[in-house]
């Protein structure tokens, strides 16, 4: 049933005796670190769900998934800005319109933390009032920013990282490249989601290898190259997930230093990570602050 999805055995077991038994919870949120293969994992329950065959981005259906929107399908990827009370409203209609009779309809929501408070209580009264046939996907990487009345309401499924081995293989397969793979594993961290990403766009590999570097780098420069890094990771066209990313690369630099070295520093690190994950703050000021600690 998931044969595209790679690892979360367990996840995937759970996911399958529920629809086998016709006991799918009308709300589910799939936790855990970016770039593991939550959405995957949504998109392939999805695609079963409504036509019976894994997900295919080129099929019909595929496409009304990639574009997030189709007949009973209403979908809030994640475009690095906050979810308001507009989008519930959005929902709200949308579940008002029901599709044929018999027919699942889906809303899938990508990093449901990214809600502001007015918006998640708005939300709770949505799952407090599920509707026949209507199926609620839900992926976050930080529960603890949800409202614990949300978190209530819904079926919770914790993932991790697939094993390294599990996706070397994999990415041996698809790329049949070692030098390729060995750099790939390297940049992802061994996270799927995002060593699939980095075969496919070769522009993303090139910034992260970038990123990378500058990170392993980071001691060994002065105020002069750490400010102005921190002025061109706050330019609107660097995604957010490619800052998060340099995070957790300069956090595996200082762990390498010697973890008691720095271990004020690593807790900044995580600090602003959630900062810039939750909030409107300036993110540049932050980010020189913390090259200055460094």
């Amino acid at each position: 049933m998931f044969e595209n999805v790679i690892g979360h055995d367990r996840i995937k077991n759970q996911f399958e005796r529920a629809f086998e038994a016709g006991k799918l919870h009308h709300a589910s949120l799939l936790m855990g670190p970016e770039h593991i293969g939550k959405m995957s994992l949504v998109r392939e329950i999805v695609s079963q769900l409504r036509t019976g065959k894994a997900f295919d981005e080129s099929s019909s259906f595929g496409k009304q998934i990639v574009a997030g929107e189709g007949s009973g399908l209403l979908a809030f990827y994640d475009t690095g800005e906050s979810l308001k009370v507009d989008q519930v409203r959005m929902m709200k209609e949308f579940v008002s319109r029901r599709t044929a009779e018999g027919q699942w309809s889906f809303c899938l929501i990508e990093h449901l933390e990214r809600m502001t408070h007015s918006a998640a209580n708005a939300f709770l009264k949505v799952l407090e009032e599920p509707s026949q046939r209507m199926l609620y996907f839900m992926t976050t990487r930080s529960e603890k920013l949800l409202i614990p009345t949300v978190l209530s309401r819904v079926q919770q499924y914790r993932m991790s990282v697939v094993p390294g081995p599990e996706v070397q293989k994999f990415l041996e397969k698809t790329a049949h490249n070692g030098v390729l793979v060995e750099e790939v594993m390297k940049l992802s961290m061994g996270k799927i989601g995002l060593a699939i990403t980095l075969l496919a766009d070769q522009e993303r590999l090139d910034r992260l290898r970038e990123l990378y570097d500058y990170a392993a780098l980071m001691l060994d420069k002065d105020m002069v190259e750490r400010f102005a890094l921190a002025d061109h990771l706050t330019k609107k066209e660097v995604l957010q997930s490619d800052v998060e990313q340099f995070f957790v690369y300069l956090s595996l630099r200082l762990r390498h230093e010697g973890v008691r070295s720095y271990i004020p520093q690593l807790n900044r690190i995580q600090e602003v990570h959630e900062l810039f994950a939750s909030t409107q703050v300036n993110r540049r000021l932050f980010l020189e602050e913390l090259f200055l600690s460094i």
